[in-house]
Order: C-alpha cells, then sequence, then structure tokens
C-alpha cells in the first residue's frame, strides 16, 4: 500500500509541474475542473492526470445506491484522503465506467437559452448588476471578476509569504498582485463558462493564461489552484440551484424538459428517465457526490498548499524546462478543448464512443442504447478506462483494488433501493439539529442580532449574511447534508428527501429556539462573555488601525503637496501594519515570509511625522500613546522575539567527488586536504570558500559547526585546484 500511495502522491506532484509548463496544459486541466467543480484543487489534479474527460465521479458505494454497478476490469481514478495518520487511497469512478438494468442513468445539469434570464437574476442578486444582461457569457465573465475581486485579496496575501523560490520572487507586490489577480479572473471565468455549456475559447486563448508559467512552485501553484476552485464552486452552485428550481416549475406546470433542437450549449449525454433521478443529479453538479467538500472559498485556509507531503515529492522531481505558449499553442489547446456536449469525447453508457463531433448530441436526441446486463462483455472493457492521457495513468493502472463483483454490487443495488422506498420526510428534530449545530462565533452573531428586537425581515437578511455560501453536514435522527444559499437552507437526508428552509423560516424558528432557551447550549453560554470581550477588543482595534491608516493617507497627501514626496512613508506596508492590527495580529507578512513585527514599525512611522511638525501631531500622538496601551499590549514583542539568538557558524565540508560551483562552472573534488582541496585550479582554502558562498548551489554542503577547531596552515606556494567541470 505504502508503494501505491507514493506513485499516486508522486503523480499528483508531476501534474502540478506539468499544468504550470505552458498556458495549453493548465487550459486542459481548467476544464476538467470546470465539469468536477466541488472537487478541491488536489482531487482535481488526479482527476485530470488518470481521466481527463471524467465529468461524474463517485465511488463505487453511491453508484450501488443509485442502480449502477462499476463494469468489472475498470481502473478507478486513485485519490488521495487526509486522515491522522497520513494519506490514505479512495477510488472514484466516472459515470461512463458504469453499467445499469434498462439504462438507468443519473442525468448531469445543462444550462439552456430558456434559463439564462433567472440564472442572471440570481447571479445578480448575489453578485450585483450586470451591464449587459442579454450577454449570457459576458455576465459569467463578469461574475467572474466581481467575485474574485470580492474573495482574492487573502490568498494574495498568502502568496506573498511563499513566492520565494518561483519566478514571481523577483516581481514587486503590485506586480504580483496584478499578475495573480488577473490569472485568477481569468481562470474562474474559464471554469464557469465551459460548465455552463459556452466554448471559452471563444474569448479566451494561451496568452490569457501565459503567467501560468510564472507559477513554477508547489506553494504558488498550489494557491492559485485553491483559489480558483473555492471562487469558481461558489458562482455554480447558485446557477445548479437555479437550474432545478426552474425544472420544478416546468414540472407544476406540465411542461416537458426538453427544449428546441438548436443551442449554443453543451448537452448531456443521457436524457432523465424520471423526475427524481433528475433532481437528483441537477443539484448535484457533475461531481455526483454532495457534501465530499468542505465550505467553499474561506480565505486565509484554502489557498494553502493542500498537502506538504505532494509538494515535497514535486520538489524532488527533476526541473525540465518549461515553454511559454503564446502564439504556437492551438494544437495543444485543441487537445483540452470541449466538444460540442456537456463532456469531452469519451464512453457513452451503452458502450460506444461519443463522436467527436457532437454528432447524436443535442435536445432531440433519443435515449442512448442500453447496454447488456452481461458482465464482461466485450461492450464492457474500456482500454482508457481510469488510464486518460494525462502523466502517470499507465502507472495507476495497477493500483486499483479489486472492485466488489457483479453479484455483489446488485445485492448493494437491491438494499439501497429498499432503503429508498422506506425514507421518510425531514422532521422538526432535523431541522433544529441543522439551526442549532452551526458553529458557535455564528450563533453569538446571530443572539445578538436576536437582541436587537427587530423584525422578521431584518432578521431573514442577517442570517442570509451570516451563512452566505457554504456547506456542512449534521447528524439529527440521520445524517443531513446542508447547503446554504440565496434562497436559504437546504437540508439533504437522502437524494429524494430535500427540505428547503427559507431564510424567513429559519428566522423564526430560531427566535422560537431562543424564547425556550435552546439555541444556545450550557457550554456556549459559558464562552459568550470571553467572546463579548474579544469582539469589543477587536472593535476598539479597528478604530486604532482606521485612524493610524488615514493619518497615513493624509501625511502622504500633506507631501505631496508640498512637492517633498522623499519624505512619504511606506504606504503599502504599513497598510498591511495596521490590517495586522485590527485582527489581533503580532506580524504582517507583506514583506518577508518571516514577517516583521507591527507594533515597532507602526511606533516608528507616527514618531516620524510627529518630527516633521505637521497639522496631523495631534493625531500621531492620540494613536502612539493607544499603541502603547492595554489593547496593544498582548501584541507587544518581546525581548526574545526582537533578538533572537544568531544562527548556529557553518562551514563548508567537502568531501571526495563532491560537486563544487566557483561562479557559473561546476567542478568535482578529485583529492581532498582541508587547507587546499584539489581540483587544478590555485586558490587559498579562504579565497576557495568565499567564491563558494557566492553560489547557492553550494549551500547543501554547509554545516554547523560544533565545536572551534584551527586549520592547519596551509603552505603559501602549495598547489591548489585540479579544473575539472
Amino acid at each position: 500500500m505504502a508503494k501505491k500511495l507514493e506513485s499516486i502522491v508522486q503523480l499528483a506532484a508531476q501534474t502540478a509541474q506539468q499544468i504550470s509548463a505552458n498556458s495549453g496544459n493548465y487550459m486542459a486541466f481548467l476544464t476538467t475542473a470546470a465539469h468536477n467543480f466541488k472537487y478541491n484543487f488536489r482531487d482535481q489534479l488526479l482527476i485530470y492526470a488518470q481521466k481527463p474527460d471524467a465529468t461524474a465521479c463517485a465511488q463505487t458505494d453511491f453508484w450501488n445506491k443509485h442502480g449502477r454497478w462499476v463494469n468489472r476490469g475498470t481502473t478507478g481514478i486513485a485519490l488521495l484522503v487526509d486522515t491522522d495518520r497520513g494519506y490514505k487511497l479512495r477510488h472514484v469512478f466516472d459515470m461512463s465506467d458504469t453499467n445499469s438494468r434498462a439504462g438507468r442513468t443519473i442525468p448531469i445539469w445543462q444550462m439552456k437559452p430558456q434559463y439564462e434570464g433567472a440564472v442572471v437574476e440570481a447571479l445578480e442578486n448575489s453578485y450585483g448588476e450586470f451591464s449587459d444582461k442579454s450577454d449570457f457569457a459576458e455576465c459569467l465573465m463578469q461574475t467572474a471578476k466581481v467575485i474574485v475581486e470580492d474573495n482574492f485579496s487573502d490568498y494574495c496575501a498568502e502568496l506573498r509569504g511563499v513566492k520565494e523560490g518561483s519566478l514571481l520572487e523577483e516581481l514587486d507586490d503590485l506586480s504580483t498582485e496584478s499578475w495573480f489577480k488577473g490569472l485568477l479572473e481569468n481562470s474562474v471565468a474559464y471554469v464557469m463558462l465551459t460548465r455552463c455549456g459556452v466554448d471559452p475559447q471563444e474569448f479566451f486563448n494561451g496568452e490569457d493564461f501565459a503567467h501560468i508559467y510564472d507559477f513554477n512552485t508547489p506553494e504558488t501553484l498550489s494557491i492559485l489552484g485553491g483559489a480558483v476552485s473555492d471562487i469558481a464552486e461558489m458562482p455554480l452552485r447558485e446557477i445548479a440551484s437555479t437550474v432545478l428550481n426552474l425544472y420544478r416549475e416546468e414540472q407544476k406546470q406540465n411542461r416537458t424538459f426538453a427544449g428546441p433542437p438548436a443551442s449554443r450549449y453543451n448537452h448531456g449525454r443521457t436524457q432523465p428517465q424520471n423526475k427524481a433521478q433528475f433532481e437528483r443529479s441537477v443539484e448535484h453538479g457533475t461531481d455526483v457526490p454532495n457534501g465530499e467538500r468542505l465550505p467553499p472559498a474561506q480565505p486565509g485556509r484554502a489557498g494553502g498548499p493542500e498537502g506538504r507531503k505532494i509538494w515535497d515529492a514535486a520538489a524532488q522531481l527533476p526541473q525540465k524546462p518549461q515553454e511559454r505558449l503564446l502564439h504556437g499553442d492551438a494544437s495543444q489547446r485543441q487537445a483540452g478543448r470541449p466538444s460540442g456536449e456537456d463532456r469531452p469525447a469519451g464512453h457513452r453508457d451503452g458502450g460506444a464512443v461519443d463522436g467527436a463531433n457532437g454528432a447524436g448530441t443535442g435536445r432531440d436526441r433519443e435515449p442512448e442504447s442500453v447496454r447488456s446486463d452481461e458482465v464482461g462483455g466485450s461492450d464492457e472493457q474500456h482500454q482508457g478506462s481510469g488510464g486518460g492521457s494525462g502523466a502517470g495513468g499507465d502507472r495507476v493502472r495497477q493500483l486499483t483494488d479489486p472492485l466488489p463483483t457483479e453479484e455483489e454490487q446488485k445485492a448493494a443495488i437491491q438494499a439501497a433501493e429498499d432503503e429508498q422506498s422506506s425514507a421518510f420526510a425531514i422532521s422538526q428534530e432535523d431541522i433544529d439539529a441543522v439551526l442549532i449545530r452551526y458553529g458557535t462565533e455564528g450563533k453569538f452573531s446571530i443572539y445578538e442580532q436576536f437582541l436587537k428586537k427587530e423584525g422578521d425581515d431584518e432578521n431573514a437578511a442577517f442570517l442570509k449574511k451570516e451563512y452566505g455560501i457554504g456547506g456542512f453536514s449534521v447528524y439529527g435522527s440521520k445524517k443531513l447534508d446542508i447547503w446554504h444559499e440565496g434562497k436559504g437552507i437546504k437540508i439533504t437526508a437522502a437524494p429524494e428527501v430535500v427540505t428547503v428552509l427559507t431564510w424567513k423560516k429559519a428566522a423564526k424558528r430560531i427566535g422560537e429556539l431562543l424564547a425556550a432557551d435552546r439555541y444556545l447550549s450550557p457550554a456556549e453560554k459559558a464562552k459568550y462573555p470571553e467572546y463579548r470581550r474579544q469582539e469589543d477588543a477587536r472593535i476598539a482595534r479597528s478604530k486604532i488601525s482606521g485612524e493610524f491608516y488615514s493619518i497615513i493617507n493624509d501625511y502622504k497627501d500633506y507631501v505631496t503637496q508640498l512637492g517633498e514626496q522623499d519624505k512619504t512613508v511606506d504606504r503599502w506596508y504599513l497598510s498591511s501594519c495596521a490590517d495586522a492590527f485590527n485582527v489581533g495580529q503580532k506580524k504582517m507578512h507583506a514583506r518577508t515570509s518571516e514577517g516583521d513585527f507591527i507594533l515597532p514599525m507602526m511606533r516608528e512611522a507616527m514618531q516620524t511625522i510627529i518630527g516633521e511638525n505637521t497639522h496631523l501631531t495631534e493625531r500621531c500622538e492620540a494613536v502612539l500613546a493607544q499603541l502603547s496601551g492595554p489593547l496593544a499590549a498582548p501584541l507587544e514583542p518581546t525581548y526574545d522575539e526582537m533578538n533572537p539568538p544568531p544562527a548556529p557558524p557553518k562551514e563548508y565540508r567537502l568531501t571526495l567527488g563532491a560537486t563544487v560551483y566557483l561562479g557559473t562552472q561546476g567542478f568535482e573534488l578529485l583529492a581532498f586536504d582541508p587547507a587546499f582541496p584539489i581540483i587544478n585550479k590555485e586558490l587559498p582554502r579562504k579565497e576557495f570558500d568565499r567564491l563558494l558562498a557566492e553560489n547557492p548551489l553550494n549551500d547543501g554542503l554547509l554545516q554547523v559547526v560544533e565545536e572551534a577547531h584551527a586549520a592547519e596552515p596551509a603552505k603559501p606556494d602549495a598547489p591548489g585546484y585540479s579544473h575539472h567541470s
């Protein structure tokens, strides 16, 4: 098992390196990510590596519960799962690698022209008005721009802290922010367009993603990939929910779901067999299992590296020259381009291969042919299943554990059908469990809102803003999957047991729970006074940081008007100090990855302005006093923090055969003497060490000096180094 894990870790690392090599690889990856938008970046990376045309992935037990079994001989897509003891593997299978009786399918939600208006309205409610509502693709791209603007800053702050060693390192912070923001906007827009069936290559080409080349370290690519995955998921969830609601409204009016034959959109592989099947699939999106993803876009967390072991493996890979894909990437773009269907060409449910030109797809197409029940027949064998065309596919082919037999899977299918037939509606007990088990600090905010005794509309609006868009799972009388968004709280107990609690209904029930003293638990009541104290301190710090930032801006304007710009303080770093002070952090990380203590920098800035004897003096003195007051005391660096012990002395430890670098040339040590390593070039040891220190490639030879020792004096005219490059 250890070898299997190591192979998948290496595969993830190799794939990360490949998608940052050029824009063609990256655009192909974004296409796969769009069809699997509920999976996190690491999972999307592995899906792309092993089966880039996958659109609906789930584990065997999920398919069995929905009346489908995984074909014999199929190789699964190996994904990594974090556990307390490290990684373990789980395998998922694309729907194209499953079979069923009588062609039973789980259709995939799709955009249609008649849905555009409602989807645009839903997006406007969440992300603001659009300048041209008639252009659906433009609305999607404007949504991407707005949502990136609202969410990218914390990811960018993390990026600045880890860009050392990447091609971004030489950029100043403003350029780093500009490149990251532009690439993030284009990536999120590309994913949204792809999933909504609009050809993204009508709007983007390789040049729009050229900066992916600069995210050439595991850490920087991880932050970019995590940001794209998290941010794109939010509007796509909103779109999927809107499509489901529209379908339900059509059913109430006894209208068919099929539309006119002509469409610019990509379409699903099969038509829905019944309402329940379609509702399941349309609310799940493309990666069918729900509840497998943490709540999206939580800044400061999701953008960090997805797994240290993976990125350590990436660091050990040989560095290959990366090629920018600008004008000459047409052929590579075509390889990653989606076809006219809802997914790239692949295997149908009936065993046939979809035409690359999209023939046979469209709104009027008939249900696909039914596959034979015989397992192991010629139409069961998918030569490319699970292998994909991504890196490492052949190796992963050997890693899959044996599947359950056909009889075992069919027995599981029957058991799932029996269980679903006895499903019952979501109870009041379950609804209360969902409301009560919300996060503690969020519940405190809600509790304080209800203390204001405002009306139902105000309370409902507050809940909508407090919850935002996201999801979690709780256990009431059974497992409940929760998704909260603009319309309310959707509670799913089983694929066909769904309740939507509107924000007004949620506000009403929370009011009842508060009146019955059931909303806050005894433990939460005990924690509330400390929460209130910390919240008051945060509000007070916010006022101080706001005044500090205002003074910095006013001083800049003052010296600019006097034509003395050379006196301007470093507003960029000081604003980062103000932000860190606001949230109660000792350090800001805008300048170095280790961070700088903020209080000394903030005090120095105030004292500098006071020394100029301007109209800002009194305000500076007031802020200076507050920076030495009780609110700032927890952020005061200690003596040891301000005066860390010096780094232990190091010296170069040389061994025979070691390679050293002098200037730009490498030399192999042919003989070794402590005073004169022999490489056919006459240099005393001191000069030799100086040259070693000039090239960081020699840092691996450095070791801490355990105890001082004197080197034997060298003869001044002794021969030095044997030149062997």
